[in-house]
């Protein structure tokens, strides 16, 4: 019950699975993101809760997990029960019994597509001052130019023309 209290207070989804994929534990988050109750998950497989392609990306990455029994860091769009798009930063490690023995593993996952979307906006805003910014440095450098052009013909003195040709000087 304390566990299941705990597993309950995490807003991330969280799960585990034995050695064959079958879930043996998730907390109520997970259960909302798959749109079922926590009692039509009991015993059920990716292959049952999930379409083909996510299945089996899936399974994919819980044979790595439990091959390598090394953590497993990911990112992936998925699409939830009621068809948003989600962005999750995904753990997945595998767990021992206290012999040792390899049991399955545990997955967490945290949506991050606000976050991620944020820095989309953030790298878009950047990109569009650093384009700002080099359109500023040729007005400079087109100022400077016009500055030295005037600043030049302003030092220069100007001669005042004087006609010396005869047909100039000539009296009507």
């Amino acid at each position: 019950a304390q566990l299941r209290a705990v597993i309950d207070a995490v807003p991330d989804l969280i799960s585990v699975k034995n050695r064959e994929g079958v879930y043996w534990l998730w907390n109520k988050v997970f259960s909302q993101y798959i749109g079922m109750s926590p009692r039509e998950v009991v015993g059920r497989t990716d292959a049952e809760l999930f379409d083909e392609g996510e299945a089996r990306r899936r399974s994919e990455l819980d044979d790595v997990v439990l091959t390598s029994e090394q953590t497993l860091h990911s990112e992936s769009w998925e699409e939830s029960s009621d068809g948003e798009r989600v962005l999750f930063d995904t753990l997945e490690a595998p767990f021992y019994s206290l012999e040792g023995e390899l049991l399955g593993l545990i997955e967490v996952s945290r949506d991050i597509t606000e976050r991620h979307l944020f820095q989309e906006q953030l790298r878009q805003a950047h990109d569009q001052l650093s384009g700002q910014h080099e359109q500023l440095k040729e007005l400079e450098a087109l100022r400077d130019s016009l500055t030295h052009m005037i600043v030049h013909d302003l030092r220069t003195p100007l001669h005042l023309y004087r006609p010396t040709s005869p047909i100039a000087t000539r009296a009507p």
